[in-house]
C-alpha cells in the first residue's frame, strides 16, 4: 500500500508549456497590439497552454526601462489571457548574439521543463534564438514542438499569422520540415437552415469597417453570438470584443463603465481614474445588449458617439476620439418604442443601419429543433465522455415544448442529463426538469382561446371598423358581429 501511495503522491500532470523570447516589438505592445507576436499568438489562435514562459536576454533590474515594459507585457498577458500563468525570466546574457551563450541559456530553461509538453514560438525578430531551439530538437533530441510567428507585413492576409513547424529527420544531415497554419479560434455553432441566411447577412456587416447593427430576437436566440460572429469574420478581429449589459447596470455606473472616468469623478471613484469600455474597444467592436433598457440620458450620450465619434470620461471635459464598431441587441420590439417615444428616434435609426433578426426557437420548426437536439447530445457526450439514450416520451415532449429560454434552454436542459445520469442510462419523461414540466402545463391552450385573441387583436388593428377587420380575416362582417356578440 505504501508503494502503491507513494507512485500516486509522485504522480505529475503534464503541463503544456509555451517559450519564446521578448522581442522589441513586443516591448513596444502599447502602440500596436498586432506587431507583438506572444499577444497576436493568444489573442488569433486557440492556445491552452498552461504556462508561457518568456525569455529575457536582460539582468532583472526594476529600474531598467526594458524590465519595466516586459513586466507591463506579462501584465497585460495575465490581464487578457486568464487560462494560462505567465513568467518572465531574465537570463542576464553579456552577448544576445554570441549562439553558445544562448544555446547555454536555452537549454538550460528547456531543461528545467524537459518532463512537460513544449511548444516553442519563434519569429523573424528572435533570429539566432530560434536557431539555438533547432540545434537543441536536431542534436540534443529534446521533444519541443516549434510554432512560426509571421508579422502582418509579410502575411498574404496583412495580418500576424502563426503555423507549426514539424520537423523529421529522414537522415543523419537531412530534415524534412512541414509548416501548417494554427487555426483560428472557432465558433463552436450549429447553423440550422432557418439561421443560414441570417448569418450570412451578418457576414456581408462584417466586412463594412464601420457598419452598425442592430440585432433583435427573444432571450436565448444567441445575440451574442451573431454579434461575436461579425466581429470574428471583420478586420477587427484582432482587437477587443466588449459585452455590456446595459440592463444590468443603473445610468450612473454604466455611463462610468461605458466611457470611463477620471480622479475624483465621483465618491469612491479609484484614485488613478478608469478607462471605459469604449476606449477598452477602441479599434475593435462593442456589443451593447438590451440596449432598448437604457434611459433617455444614455441614449442622448451613445448619440454622440456615433455621430462625431468622441467620448469624455465621466469627470472631465476632454474628448477622445474612438475607433469602435457597435453592434446592438435588444429582445423588445425597438419600433415600438419608439412609436411610444421611449427610445429616440435619431439613436434607433443610427444603431439600425442593418437590422438581423433571430427567430425564437419554437418558430424554427419541429425539424431544427430535432437538430439542435442532436448537435448538443454530441457535444455534451464528447464533454462528459458518456452516452445518453432519450426515451421515445423524452423526445416528444422536447419536439412539442414551447421554449421560452430558447436555444439556451434547450441546451440547458440536454447538459442537465449528462450532469445527472450515468453512462448507457435512458432518460426518462420523469427526468425532464421540473420547471419545464410546469411551463409545458401552463403552455397548454385551448384552440378556441387562439382564434378569439386573434380576432380580438385584428379587430383593435383596424381600429373596431367592422368591415375592415372582416376583410383581413376573410369572414363576412355577419359572422364577425356575431361572434362579438357572442364573445363579449
Amino acid at each position: 500500500l505504501s508503494i502503491i501511495y507513494s507512485i500516486f503522491a509522485n504522480k505529475k500532470n503534464v503541463m503544456r508549456i509555451l517559450i519564446s523570447w521578448i522581442s522589441k516589438k513586443d516591448l513596444d505592445f502599447d502602440n500596436n497590439l498586432d506587431n507583438s507576436p506572444n499577444i497576436s499568438l493568444h489573442k488569433i489562435s486557440k492556445t491552452d497552454y498552461d504556462k508561457h514562459i518568456l525569455l529575457s536576454t536582460l539582468k532583472e533590474n526594476i529600474d531598467d526601462i526594458e524590465n519595466i515594459k516586459a513586466q507591463k507585457l506579462r501584465t497585460y498577458l495575465t490581464k487578457e489571457i486568464r487560462t494560462c500563468k505567465f513568467e518572465i525570466k531574465f537570463l542576464n546574457m553579456s552577448n544576445a548574439y554570441d549562439l553558445n551563450e544562448v544555446l547555454q541559456n536555452t537549454e538550460s530553461v528547456i531543461e528545467e521543463f524537459r518532463n512537460e509538453e513544449i511548444e516553442i514560438l519563434f519569429t523573424s525578430g528572435t533570429s539566432i534564438m530560434s536557431i539555438a531551439f533547432y540545434l537543441l530538437y536536431i542534436h540534443k533530441g529534446y521533444k519541443i514542438k516549434m510554432i512560426q510567428g509571421i508579422e502582418p507585413k509579410f502575411s498574404d492576409s496583412k495580418r500576424a499569422e502563426f503555423k507549426k513547424v514539424e520537423l523529421e529527420q529522414l537522415s543523419p544531415g537531412i530534415i524534412k520540415a512541414k509548416t501548417k497554419s494554427l487555426e483560428d479560434k472557432k465558433e463552436d455553432y450549429f447553423f440550422t437552415k432557418s439561421l443560414k441566411k441570417v448569418y450570412e447577412r451578418a457576414k456581408r456587416i462584417a466586412k463594412t469597417p464601420n457598419a452598425t447593427a442592430l440585432i433583435q430576437g427573444e432571450s436565448g436566440t444567441g445575440k451574442e453570438h451573431l454579434a461575436k460572429h461579425i466581429h470574428n469574420n471583420s478586420d477587427r478581429k484582432n482587437k477587443d470584443f466588449i459585452a455590456v449589459n446595459c440592463a444590468s447596470l443603473s445610468d450612473d455606473l454604466l455611463e462610468s463603465r461605458l466611457f470611463g472616468y477620471v480622479k475624483g469623478a465621483f465618491t469612491g471613484a479609484d484614485e488613478k481614474g478608469s478607462i471605459g469600455f469604449f476606449e477598452k474597444a477602441n479599434k475593435g467592436t462593442i456589443f451593447l445588449d438590451e440596449i432598448g433598457d437604457i434611459s433617455p440620458s444614455m441614449q442622448q450620450s451613445l448619440l454622440r458617439v456615433l455621430e462625431e465619434g468622441k467620448i469624455v470620461k465621466v469627470g472631465d471635459t476632454k474628448e477622445k476620439n474612438i475607433d469602435v464598431r457597435i453592434i446592438a441587441a435588444t429582445n423588445k420590439d425597438l419600433f415600438d418604442e419608439v412609436e411610444n417615444e421611449k427610445f429616440r428616434k435619431d439613436l434607433y435609426y443610427r444603431i439600425n443601419k442593418i437590422d438581423l433578426f433571430l427567430p425564437s426557437l419554437k418558430d424554427r420548426g419541429t425539424k431544427e429543433i430535432k437538430e439542435m437536439i442532436e448537435y448538443f447530445n454530441d457535444q455534451h457526450s464528447k464533454r462528459y465522455n458518456k452516452s445518453l439514450k432519450l426515451s421515445k416520451e423524452v423526445k416528444e415532449f422536447l419536439y412539442s415544448y414551447n421554449y421560452p429560454g430558447n436555444v439556451r434552454e434547450l441546451e440547458s436542459i440536454i447538459e442537465s442529463f449528462y450532469i445527472l445520469y450515468e453512462n448507457n442510462d435512458v432518460i426518462s419523461i420523469e427526468d425532464i426538469p421540473e420547471y419545464a414540466n410546469k411551463t409545458s402545463k401552463k403552455d397548454l391552450i385551448k384552440m378556441e382561446d387562439v382564434k378569439r385573441e386573434h380576432i380580438k387583436k385584428i379587430y383593435k388593428r383596424y381600429d373596431e371598423i367592422k368591415q375592415k377587420a372582416a376583410d383581413a380575416l376573410d369572414i363576412s362582417v355577419n359572422t364577425l358581429k356575431v361572434y362579438l356578440s357572442k364573445n363579449n
